[in-house]
């Protein structure tokens, strides 16, 4: 969540009478000053909704970058939410590729194997992995 005065994010927030939501350190420079009466504090649970990665939402842009990520290697698939801290992630194709801590980094998870790629090198997998496939003779 956002606070509503300095735009900081923030996973605990403070509700003043005015229904503004507002860090601990806006909170305090209110209640200093006493300028609200202190309504109810809420915890942010870490939860992500689809609501998030949907236009508008928090981790939309993260959508787009998994999206990019995803056509670049010509994966069919979706990306899904999960929670706050590790951001949204693309499934289809048999694997999952997440955001890692660094920008331009990825984390693709197999049901084997799990690998810290970038875009070209994720796309490199795929199309290695394509031309490995045996292709199936059929007899008549």
């Amino acid at each position: 969540m956002k606070c509503d005065k300095c735009g900081k994010q923030v996973w605990s927030i403070f509700i003043n009478t005015k229904y503004e939501k507002l860090c601990d350190v806006c909170f305090n420079k209110e209640k200093i000053g006493e300028t609200m009466k202190f309504e109810k504090y809420i915890t942010e649970t870490g939860e992500m909704g689809k609501h998030d990665i949907e236009k508008g939402g928090d981790w939309y842009d993260a959508r787009l970058e998994l999206e990019k990520v995803a056509k670049k290697a010509k994966l069919k698939g979706e990306v899904r939410p999960f929670d706050q801290y590790q951001g949204p992630y693309f499934t289809g194709g048999g694997v999952k590729i997440w955001l890692s801590e660094n920008p331009g980094i990825y984390y693709l998870v197999t049901p084997s194997e799990a690998f810290e790629f970038d875009a070209e090198e994720i796309a490199a997998y795929f199309k290695k992995r394509m031309a490995k496939k045996p292709k199936v003779k059929v007899k008549k």
